[in-house]
């Protein structure tokens, strides 16, 4: 019976470090901006430049030439610029939603009703009153100008992203409302990985008190370490300890490389 009774317990433990290693993948997903009008805003077109220098005004970049672009824009890692045109036709009360949340600097330039640019600031590294909730920037579109039929006559905004990290991004045009609802499902998300991690991380703390298992401290350390990097990569983590803030980006690099250690000291 002693025996059947580990058995159960290692498949236990090997079902929920597997669902524990699935969780941040979800947690980290985004879903695609359908083409679509989802919720009266509509992306007619989008388009990319390159900016090697990362120096370009908008005044310069509205000259360039740009080429089609899908919904998601995937440039790896490089010192310059990107900018996105988006040809929109949205009505009020729509928003620009902007993952993923650790982009440094995001840049977004519309007309207002007098033909001004209006710019709009967002990132991880922008000081936004707004920053701590959502977790992913947003943009407020301006109210649109109508036709004759009172039809919303398409608008143009110019996005520009400048990253250390990653540059990739996936726009979405959205209602209000449909952008609470897929922040609420990321957060519940996070929230259900970090519950799946405690539980774990106790279960390992009592091996480790029982003297069951020595490597049952590296893999505490291991779901620990990477509990703070997904916080820090979806931006959850000044919400929760705001007097981190100064410190945020550099906590959460050094949690990624704890992570990467730890995960290589238990996969031993």
């Amino acid at each position: 019976m002693a025996w059947r009774r580990s058995a159960v317990r290692r498949r236990g433990f090997a079902a929920l470090l597997a669902l524990a290693s699935l969780t941040p993948l979800a947690s980290l997903a985004q879903p695609a901006a359908p083409a679509q009008a989802v919720q009266g805003c509509e992306i007619l077109s989008r388009g990319h430049w390159a900016d090697a220098s990362g120096n370009a005004t908008l005044a310069q970049a509205i000259e360039q030439r740009f080429e089609p672009v899908g919904p998601v824009l995937s440039e790896g890692y490089d010192a310059g610029a990107h900018w996105l045109r988006l040809l929109l036709r949205c009505e009020p009360g729509a928003v620009l939603r902007l993952p993923p949340a650790f982009l440094d600097h995001v840049d977004a330039h519309q007309q207002d009703a007098s033909r001004a640019w209006q710019l709009q600031r967002r990132g991880d590294r922008v000081d936004d009153p707004q920053a701590a909730w959502p977790a992913t920037p947003r943009v407020d579109m301006l109210p649109p100008t109508h036709d004759a039929a009172g039809a919303a006559l398409p608008s143009t905004v110019y996005l520009r992203v400048h990253t250390t990290s990653a540059s990739l991004i996936d726009v979405q045009a959205l209602g209000r409302q449909q952008a609470d609802r897929r922040d609420n499902a990321e957060t519940a998300a996070i929230w259900g990985y970090l519950g799946v991690v405690l539980a774990l991380t106790a279960w390992a703390l009592l091996a480790v008190h029982r003297r069951e298992r020595a490597l049952a401290g590296c893999f505490v350390a291991y779901q620990l370490t990477g509990a703070v990097t997904v916080l820090a990569l979806t931006g959850q983590m000044g919400a929760l300890w705001p007097a981190l803030e100064p410190a945020r980006h550099l906590a959460g690099s050094l949690a990624a490389i704890a992570s990467a250690a730890a995960g290589a000291l238990f996969c031993r």
